[in-house]
């Protein structure tokens, strides 16, 4: 069975995980900057998104590092307007062989 390299996080199909060695793929209707962090907002970095060429846009976050059981959290602004999502997500970092 082929392995995932992404996992896509869609605001109308969130995720709750993804597997370890997988990146995060934050898809969003518009431009915007992606703020994450992990296990707690630690290591925080940003990713600006950018045209999938799909009608949407696509902010990949570089977290194939991280071991099982650790966790992304993210949140974005709109880069039109500079607001704030107004929430924080969360997404789990799973056993790269769990089903």
């Amino acid at each position: 069975r082929p392995i995932a390299t992404h996992a896509f996080w869609w605001p109308h199909a969130p995720i709750d995980g993804l597997h370890a060695g997988a990146r995060l793929a934050v898809a969003l209707p518009r431009p915007a900057v992606v703020r994450w962090g992990v296990d707690g907002w630690q290591r925080v970095a940003e990713a600006p998104t950018r045209d999938s060429g799909l009608g949407f846009q696509l902010a990949v976050l570089e977290v194939a590092d991280l071991p099982a059981g650790g966790r992304v959290d993210f949140t974005w602004h709109w880069q039109e307007d500079g607001s704030w999502q107004g929430r924080d997500y969360s997404v789990a970092v799973l056993p790269a062989d769990a089903g």
